[in-house]
């Protein structure tokens, strides 16, 4: 809670409700864990697949709110890591 705590000094609309959902998410999910890490991670020596994704999504592009706010602080790196066996059938 103290990197969420950072907010408090200049909140901007919807980090509160970001925070109700976080919470929610974790009593749903007892046995999960989320991690609140301050250091980044190097991942320029992995050899990623590259993917071309226009025959899925053709057309697409970000498209940034002229009214955004611009950035504040330091760059943010988000790493997500989920257990690729979560859907096996332990049946058969």
């Amino acid at each position: 809670t103290s990197l969420m705590a950072r907010f408090a000094a200049c909140p901007r609309e919807g980090h509160m409700e970001n925070i109700i959902h976080i919470f929610a998410y974790i009593k749903k999910h007892i046995r999960s864990k989320l991690v609140f890490d301050p250091y980044t991670r190097d991942w320029s020596n992995i050899q990623w697949i590259e993917h071309e994704w226009d025959e899925f999504y053709p057309g697409a592009h970000k498209i940034i709110p002229p009214n955004a706010p611009k950035p504040r602080g330091k760059p943010v790196q988000i790493n997500l890591f989920c257990d690729a066996a979560h859907a096996n059938d332990y049946i058969t």
